[in-house]
């Protein structure tokens, strides 16, 4: 029986409401590892398997081995502030969040929280600092077979990287006001030198009438 994934939203609150879960994006899995039981369909169908329900079930994604991974394609680079996942509580995994050129910018990882092997599903979310990353690749990393996959969600919103020099689209650059230092100033042309000679003549004159 599965729990909606609504309902862990609402769960959780306006934490989670603040960011919008991705949609549309691709996911593969790796050839190496043992052979995948279930559709990848399963990761991004909006439920959530019951807490403690089986690993090996067909509401899972499930394998045998560390050898597997999964990569979770965005198609552009997205703010991931949150991850909601649904794994097998025997088992450790990592997310490892990438840039555009492949680079690792982070990598979260989830520790086992039951060590037996009848632990079965639990669900979680998990908030972080914004992360731009275009793909995220999940692997498990140790524990007990079967390895399982429930739900995978992440959340954010897609990745606008600012402008640092040039101003942006709706708002141009300042510009500068006053002389530019270092640039030439204008000559007045020589006719203008004359008028202002024949003016301050002209005043002489009428300055030394006055003291006489």
């Amino acid at each position: 029986m599965k729990k909606t994934l609504i309902a862990l939203v609402i769960a959780f609150g306006a934490s989670v409401a603040s960011a919008a879960p991705l949609v549309g994006y691709t996911v593969q899995a790796s050839t190496g590892g043992g052979s995948l039981s279930g559709s990848l369909t399963l990761l991004s169908d909006g439920n959530l398997p019951t807490d403690g329900s089986a690993a090996a079930s067909a509401s899972n994604v499930y394998w045998n081995g560390t050898g597997k991974s999964f990569i979770f394609d965005f198609g552009a680079v997205f703010a991931l502030t949150e991850l909601q996942f649904s794994l097998d509580s025997n088992d450790d995994y990592s997310f490892v969040f990438k840039a555009e050129d492949g680079t690792a910018l982070s990598t979260k990882s989830i520790a086992r929280t039951a060590d037996t092997r009848n632990g079965g599903m639990y669900s979680s979310l998990l908030q972080f600092d914004p992360i731009a990353a275009r793909s995220v690749v999940l692997s498990a990393t140790g524990g007990r077979n079967p390895y399982a996959l429930g739900e995978i969600a992440f959340f954010g919103t897609l990745w606008t990287a600012p402008i640092t020099s040039g101003g942006t689209m709706d708002q141009a650059p300042t510009v500068p006001t006053g002389p530019t230092p270092g640039a030439a100033q204008a000559v007045p042309e020589p006719g203008t030198l004359a008028l202002l000679a024949g003016g301050l003549a002209i005043a002489g004159l009428r300055l030394r009438k006055r003291r006489g």
